[in-house]
């Protein structure tokens, strides 16, 4: 007896029928249900339309709750994170550091009103020396190598500094454009942002930072501004930066020049 005549004779042709509809009925009510939980999700969705946050995606086709509760839940804190403009506050260090704990949602904490509140708190807590380190990272990247230009100083950031290691580069447009080397967006986008945060305004308003956005696509040699400051984007890679905010830079060396040894602090 073939499997065919096994399950023809387990249950009658009116009894399939009637399986056969429970299961359409089931798998309806099943869709409509995880249809109003994606609807649900979107919340957690500056766009409403987050990839991530899709009960059934590509690589997640299981039924598996667990697996599926532990990748929203890491869906959820990068959201959380995102929202906050938490990475945009810390310092290139601490934004990796985020960025690896949020690597790994099966260690995140659960979504809870106390859980979300608590980690709010903690960052008002840690607001002051997020700036601090921010500022810090950001002064010894324009200060130490930079002696070989004439126009930074070795002890301070000044009016102007001269910004090397192929910084910009030309557009793929190929119309004689400039851009930011991807390998420092990070960098600029931390410049901009701890001035955007010393002058009281909070990160900068854009995603990528109003200084890298107006650095990709300008003309070499030509002169570009933004609410702090001045540039020109060279074909050799260099960018000469002035900054339009005296007292911004002070409070950047008074902060970031804690940094120095002692023997260059007493000399400064």
């Amino acid at each position: 007896m073939n499997a065919t005549t096994t399950l023809a004779t387990r249950l009658t042709i009116p009894e399939l029928v009637r399986e056969f509809d429970l299961a359409l009925h089931e798998i309806k009510q099943g869709l409509e249900m995880l249809k109003g939980a994606e609807q649900r999700l979107r919340c957690f969705s500056t766009s409403g339309t987050a990839y991530d946050l899709s009960v059934m995606r590509h690589d997640d086709t299981s039924l598996d709750y667990a697996k599926k509760r532990v990748r929203l839940r890491g869906a959820a804190w990068r959201y959380l994170v995102s929202r906050a403009e938490i990475k945009k506050l810390a310092s290139l260090r601490r934004a990796k550091e985020i960025d690896d704990m949020l690597s790994k949602p099966e260690e995140l904490p659960e979504i809870t009103t106390d859980n979300i509140m608590a980690w709010v708190e903690s960052l008002n807590d840690q607001a002051a020396a997020f700036l601090d380190e921010a500022a810090v990272e950001v002064y010894q990247w324009l200060r130490p190598s930079n002696r070989r230009y004439k126009t930074n100083d070795p002890f301070k950031i000044g009016k102007r500094v001269v910004i090397g290691w192929n910084v910009v580069g030309p557009c793929y447009s190929g119309r004689g454009t400039m851009r930011v080397n991807y390998h420092h967006e990070d960098r600029l986008r931390a410049l901009d942002n701890l001035f955007h945060l010393l002058d009281g305004k909070g990160a900068s308003p854009t995603p990528g930072g109003e200084l890298v956005d107006e650095l990709n696509g300008c003309l070499p040699g030509e002169l570009y501004e933004t609410r702090f400051f001045r540039f020109r984007a060279y074909r050799n890679g260099n960018l000469h930066l002035e900054f339009r905010r005296p007292d911004l830079v002070k409070r950047l060396n008074e902060i970031g020049g804690n940094a120095l040894p002692e023997p260059e602090r007493g000399g400064a």
